[in-house]
C-alpha cells in the first residue's frame, strides 16, 4: 500500500523485499521437509525391493524439483542422484519402467544442478 502511494519510498521498499525473501525461505522450508521425506521413501523402497514405491517416491522429487521448491542445500546434502543413479544401474526386481523414470530423472538432476549452479550467490 505504501508503494502505490509513494512508488520511491526505500523503507516501503525494503520492508517489501524482506516480506518476499522470509515467504520464499519459508516455501523452500516447507519444500526441502517434503523432498526429504520423499527420499527417505526411495531409500526405503530401494531398500525393501519395492519398485512401485520407488516410481511413486521419484514421481515427487521430480515434481518438486520441477517446481523448485527445494534448496540446494538440501539437495546435495540428500545425496540423491547417488540413490536414483544405483537405481538406474541395478533397479529393483530388474524393472525396466523403473530404470527408465531413474534415467530420465538424471536429466532433471543435471537440469536442476546447472541452474542453481549458475545462480549468482
Amino acid at each position: 500500500a505504501a508503494l502505490k502511494l509513494e512508488p520511491m519510498h526505500a523503507g516501503a521498499k525494503s520492508e517489501l523485499a524482506r516480506i518476499n525473501t522470509k515467504e520464499k525461505g519459508d516455501a523452500l522450508q516447507d519444500g526441502d521437509k517434503a523432498f526429504l521425506g520423499s527420499k527417505q521413501k526411495l531409500d526405503d523402497a530401494v531398500k525393501k525391493g519395492d519398485a512401485n514405491a520407488a516410481k511413486d517416491a521419484l514421481k515427487k522429487i521430480k515434481e518438486l524439483i520441477d517446481q523448485e521448491k527445494i534448496s540446494w542445500d538440501a539437495f546435495q546434502q540428500s545425496k540423491v542422484g547417488k540413490t536414483i543413479g544405483d537405481i538406474q544401474k541395478k533397479p529393483p526386481k530388474s524393472d525396466k519402467e523403473l530404470e527408465k523414470v531413474a534415467k530420465d530423472m538424471v536429466g532433471d538432476l543435471m537440469k536442476f544442478t546447472d541452474k542453481k549452479c549458475r545462480q549468482v550467490i
